[in-house]
């Protein structure tokens, strides 16, 4: 995993080098699951948004983040 943000939210920055084919995605997926099942969110920014666009992602993130504390105060 890349980063941990609020101790439930893994971002895991994928790239094309890293990333391509069906075997990786297959891998991620899994670890996905594996981690859903331990209670975490995973989200999958592309590396080139995070470098170059990264006011997306923070807002993605900031999202998730408002969305899962407003949740816990319901």
């Amino acid at each position: 995993m890349d980063f941990v943000v609020d101790g439930w939210l893994i971002v895991e920055c994928d790239s094309k080098a890293h990333h391509e084919g069906w075997d990786r995605q297959r891998e991620d997926r899994r670890r996905d699951l594996a981690a859903a099942a331990l209670g975490y969110t995973t989200i999958r920014p592309l590396a080139e948004d995070l470098f170059h666009r990264p006011d997306i992602v923070l807002a993605a993130v900031r999202g998730l983040v408002a969305a899962h504390r407003a949740a816990r105060r319901a």
